[in-house]
């Protein structure tokens, strides 16, 4: 009897141990293969691209900024996401999944720029711009006001204010892109802090809403960091704004998130298109050799600019009816080659607020001319492969 009752607290231990098991696998969510467990994010991605896209492989720069998660890390953190247990170990989590959050997010608060310049500049989401959605008051906007002053609006004192500047240079008119044009770049550089992509597997579990606010703000922030919080809440309301007449919008959370919204709208053989440095950035700059894409025609195209957040997210979108050139930037003294940019031009504004800051630099109004602007470091346009 005594050795039947051991055996019996024995099975009892082992099925014990399965149902827990069995509840922590359950818990940390269907949504996501084993190929997803197996690999790494960065080698499951690398696969996913190869399988979904075959003749388009990820750019460099786009594959550096893959989680840098092992395996099991990933599974382990999914776990947490999953049980709402990631806050407490909020800053191992930010450290190795490579995230600006936690204790870092807290020190390094007020180096953090006040506005994303690819988003906020490129005329992205037009019917924000009364909400001051293209505010500048970033370094670059300080350089360009004391190397060649900035178009603004004036307050009633008749000064430019620093905050609603435009750099000259970040929309022009199509017919600027020829051969030995001169004209101003602005500063391009991608001024947000580095991040990584998450995981499909984590990102899908964790709250993503301006509702939700203050629950992302439990998750990844451990202290009030004003301006963290602020960069953060203003990438949630450009995600939730209302498209344009013809644009698809969609804010991706994760490499494989884009590709399926690149693909989805342009088919599976798609090319980024992306300016290569920022050299020339703050500078005049000399056009060289243009070639447009696809021959010239009016095409579709997603472009894809990065927002502000813990983790990186793009806020893409689909729109049709627009051109897209590669173009080489020669240095005006020498000539010789020192990047090459990628630019696209927006053929219909017609649906475009008349506050648009591209018709304060041109001097028009939507639906009178196309507007054009390049591709800031870190953004880029996906499209077709031809």
């Amino acid at each position: 009897m005594r050795k039947m009752k051991k055996e019996l607290e024995l099975i009892s231990a082992v099925f014990y141990f399965l149902l827990v098991l069995a509840s922590t696998v359950y818990a940390s969510g269907p949504s996501h293969s084993h190929a997803e467990d197996s690999l790494s994010p960065k080698a499951y991605l690398m696969q996913y691209c190869e399988n979904e896209i075959p003749t388009s492989p990820l750019p460099k720069f786009l594959l550096a900024r893959a989680s840098p998660l092992t395996g099991s890390q990933a599974a382990l953190f999914a776990g947490m996401a999953s049980r709402n247990a990631l806050s407490s170990h909020i800053d191992s989590f930010c450290k190795s999944a490579d995230l600006f959050c936690g204790k870092d997010a807290e020190l390094r608060n007020q180096n953090v720029p006040s506005t994303s310049q690819g988003i906020y500049h490129q005329g992205i989401y037009q019917n924000s711009y009364h909400q001051s959605t293209y505010s500048q008051t970033s370094q670059a906007c300080k350089f360009y006001k004391q190397k060649r002053g900035a178009v603004g609006d004036k307050n009633d004192d008749g000064v430019v204010r620093e905050h609603d500047c435009i750099m000259p240079g970040t929309f022009f008119r199509e017919n600027t892109l020829k051969n030995g044009t001169i004209i101003p770049m602005p500063d391009i550089t991608d001024r947000n802090p580095r991040r990584s992509f998450l995981p499909r597997s984590i990102e899908s579990k964790l709250p993503f809403s301006t509702s939700n606010f203050q629950e992302v703000k439990r998750i990844f922030l451990t202290s009030s960091t004003s301006k963290v919080e602020a960069r953060m809440n203003a990438t949630l309301r450009l995600c939730e704004l209302t498209p344009n007449a013809g644009e698809t919008k969609r804010c991706v959370r994760s490499a494989e998130d884009m590709i399926d919204f690149a693909a989805s709208r342009l088919g599976r053989s798609i090319k980024i298109r992306t300016t290569e440095n920022t050299n020339g950035s703050g500078m005049d700059v000399m056009l060289g050799k243009v070639r447009t894409v696809d021959g010239g025609k009016a095409i579709d195209a997603v472009s894809c600019h990065q927002g502000f957040y813990p983790y990186l997210v793009y806020l893409c979108h689909a729109l049709p009816n627009a051109r897209v050139y590669e173009v080489d930037i020669l240095d005006t003294a020498t000539k010789a080659k020192i990047n090459r940019g990628s630019a696209i031009c927006h053929l219909d504004t017609s649906s475009w607020s008349s506050n648009h800051p591209a018709f304060s630099l041109l001097g028009s109004a939507p639906g009178e001319i196309e507007v054009c602007h390049w591709f800031y470091q870190s953004d880029f346009a996906w499209t077709i492969d031809a």
